[in-house]
Formats: C-alpha cells, structure tokens, sequence
C-alpha cells in the first residue's frame, strides 16, 4: 500500500503531488466534534494558485483525508531554483461554519434534527441514517441564522452525543461508540509509549446554566403614591403601562423622549419618572420585569465521594427551560466524575475518532474498554512506493 496525495484546483484537474513532498512527509490528524481533521504538508515547487484547491489523501484506494486549502505559505531559502509551498487546509467542519441555519425544532428527535439540518444545509455530507435513528432524545431549538457548526454542536451537547466527519464524506453522530471495535495489546504498542493518566480538570458534580435575559411572560404591578416623581421599580422593566387614578398616561423610555411623554422609563437605573407630581393620586405601573434562564442541575452520588465541583455554562442563545435542562443534564453527565484518558504510539493506525478500543496492558494494570478521540498519523517515505506509518492515539473512558 501507498500513500496518494491529490490537488484538484478550482477549474481543474486532479494533480498528483505525493512526489513533490517534502522530505517525503505527510502528517494528518483526526478528532472528534468541531476539531475536524488537519492535513499538513509541504510541497517543493508547485504550480499556483492552491487556495480553495481540494486535497485529497488515501491509502491506495482507500481514502483517508478529504479537504480544502484555504491558506498558503511560499518561500525559496536557496534561491529562485527552489520553491517551498506550506498549505493549510480544512476538512468539510470548516464548511459547517459557513451554512447558516433558520429553524426551529419543537420535541423532536435529536436524530431527526440533525438528518434534516444536513439534507437541508449540507447535502454533500452524507449522514449515518442507522445511526441517527437510534437518537431519539426530544429537543426543542430554535436557530436564527446559527452556523450549522454550532447547530451541530448544540444537539451533540443536549443529547449527550459525539460527532465527527469521516474521510468517506459522511457524518458520524453517535451516542457511546461508533465503528467496530479494535483492540491493542502490548505487542501492537510502541514500547515505552503508553501514558494512562486521570484527569478531573473538567470535573463538576453540580452544573449550574445561564442562559438570555428576557422580558418574563407576566406582568407584574406596583402602586406608588403621586406625591413623588421617581418610582424604584428594583427590576429592569418591559413594556411599562402607567396610569394615574386609572388614567392611561403616555410612557416612553428616556432616551427616546420627544417632548410628549408623561412618565419615562430609565432601564439601566430600574426605576420610572414623572415629569410632574400627581399629589393624593395612586400611580399604578405596570410592566414585564427582565428575567435570566438559570437552572442547576447535580450528581448527588458523586458530591457525597467528591465534595461539590461547580461549573456555570454561560450560552445567552439558551432562551427557555427547557434548552437549559437539556444542555445541563448532558454537560452533568460528561463532567461528573474523573475521567482516565490513554495515548500510546503504535502502527496499527487505521483506527477512527469514536471508535471502542480494548486495551489490556498489565504492566499498568490497564484493562478495559475506551472510546478513541483523536488519531495522529505520521506517514514518511521510504521509496520505492514504501511508507513508514506511525499514529499517536488517544482514548477516554467511557
């Protein structure tokens, strides 16, 4: 097998590059959610242009990265006769965040969501439908012209899922695993390599979520006596309705004072003014106070081992309860308790973000079933179309 480097400029046909490497090296990462794959490469003396020009890298026929260029660096450290090109490119996560999304979403399946944000705004991209049908927990979301990177991220977060785009153009949304399982033993790991280690730097046993401010659905009343002209309100107010004795009275913010108004509305200070006093009259205001979507959301098996951990998500797009429930529940499920996270070298490297890993390596007394989150892959020419491959891998426990 061999390594296959393509260029396909805008208007172009395919070009194979993989002799014009540099060094004769290619190195290609792959991770879960909006991390996406990277591709990076140089190239000694390309033919422009090369932004926007699609890479394409298999395995023989197998193909292991799909992107775009979308910048480039050229310099000649020896002179006019040689010219090295450094190009930086995306996989199609890049793309997501340039498909902006208007829809709203009332308890439907966080799989039919997503099956509908991609046939809508991304049909190049297939999505897993086997997967997506096994994703059946109700969201609500209403999306203004959101990137679908981050529409995308939002079900993910909500549902408790993991995502990422497979070098096959398809999308893989998934709730534990996705692929076949593969399996390490020490023999298949590079010697010395194996690092376990625990990590509680995300830990939170209690997930407190912020979310928009906004005019609370009910009104709310206060009487005040005429005989004053500053009314302290102690909420910043909405849509504020004055009458004096039961007379309507004319309201309007104070920035926005022509002349006309009888009482004015400060929303910074909170409070109302008259522009004169009603002396014995009742001064009835009526109005919407500004309220904040706050929830909390907490593990108390893990708080009696741990103590309380805290963490606030601050999202002022969450603009109902629900949203915030949802979005707490799942962030309480990935943060409350310790995780161990593995990374070992090895060069059995056709592996994927998502996929179940089983290692067993007794010298650390590890044992057991991960989930693999990033995948970084070294390839090096030997010549004579012979590639020396060696991955970086990472896993957490599930």
């Amino acid at each position: 097998m061999s390594l296959i480097v393509t260029l396909t400029r805008p208007g172009g046909q395919p070009e194979n590059v993989t002799g014009k490497l540099l060094g004769g090296s290619l190195d290609l990462g792959r991770s879960l959610g909006d991390e996406g794959a990277s591709c990076s490469f140089s190239l000694l003396n390309a033919a422009e242009p090369l932004p926007l020009a699609q890479v394409s890298v298999s395995w023989g026929s197998v193909p292991i990265y799909r992107g775009q260029i979308i910048d480039r660096d050229r310099s000649n450290p020896r002179g006019a006769d040689l010219i090295i090109t450094k190009p930086q490119s995306s996989d199609a996560v890049q793309m997501l965040a340039r498909r902006l999304v208007a829809e709203v979403y009332e308890e439907r399946p966080a799989g039919e969501i997503v099956a509908d944000l991609f046939d809508k705004y991304m049909p190049e991209v297939a999505a897993d439908q086997a997967q997506l049908q096994l994703i059946t927990t109700p969201l609500t979301f209403a999306f203004n012209y959101v990137p679908l990177l981050e529409c995308t991220r939002r079900v993910a977060e909500a549902a408790g899922t993991y995502w990422f785009l497979h070098p096959d153009g398809g999308l893989r949304f998934f709730q534990t695993y996705s692929g076949s399982q593969v399996e390490y033993s020490p023999k298949a790991i590079v010697d010395g390599s194996l690092r376990d280690r625990v990590s509680a730097g995300e830990f939170a046993n209690r997930v407190w979520v912020f979310g928009a401010k906004q005019a609370s659905p009910g009104y709310k009343i206060m009487v005040f006596s005429g005989d004053s002209t500053v009314f302290p309100l102690g909420y910043e107010p909405n849509y504020v309705q004055v009458r004096v004795d039961g007379a309507t009275k004319k309201v309007l913010l104070k920035e926005n004072d022509d002349g006309s108004a009888e009482f004015l509305v400060d929303k910074k200070a909170k409070l109302v003014t008259a522009k004169q006093e009603y002396p014995g009259a009742a001064v009835e205001i009526k109005f919407r106070p500004t309220v904040e979507i706050v929830d909390y959301f907490e593990d108390l098996a893990s708080m009696r081992t741990y103590g309380i951990y805290e963490k606030a998500i601050k999202d002022r797009t969450i603009t109902d309860k629900l949203t915030a429930r949802q979005r707490g529940r799942a962030a309480l499920r990935q943060r409350s308790r310790p995780k161990a996270i593995l990374s070992w070298q090895t060069r059995d490297w056709q592996v994927y973000p998502g996929q179940p890993v089983v290692l067993s390596y007794p010298s650390l007394n590890t044992n057991g079933v991960f989930r693999i989150t990033s995948v970084d892959t070294t390839f090096r020419s030997l010549g004579d179309d012979r590639w020396d491959v060696l991955a970086s891998i990472t896993a957490e426990e599930v």
